[in-house]
């Protein structure tokens, strides 16, 4: 049986010197959770601004890019038009 936990990264330990800081959203700093699939730990991370930016970000614990967002389409970045 294996142990899964969960952490919270800040947005300033993910390389984002490609795209810049996470995305400033109405409402605040929203969160996405991801898991790792090497390790199996579950960690919360800001939203990133896009596609360039979420392929930054790594588990916290052994540093896998190998990684899955647990809420697919929820709160997605989008851009405003009218």
């Amino acid at each position: 049986m294996s142990h899964k936990s969960t952490v919270t990264i800040p947005a300033s330990l993910i390389d984002v010197s490609a795209s810049g800081p996470a995305c400033e959203l109405p409402g605040g700093n929203l969160m996405w959770e991801y898991e790792c699939h090497n390790c199996s730990v579950k960690f919360k991370t800001q939203v990133p601004c896009g596609p360039r930016e979420e392929r930054e970000i790594r588990c916290p614990d052994c540093g896998s890019a190998n990684i899955e967002r647990l809420n697919v389409g929820a709160l997605a970045p989008t851009a405003c038009g009218g």
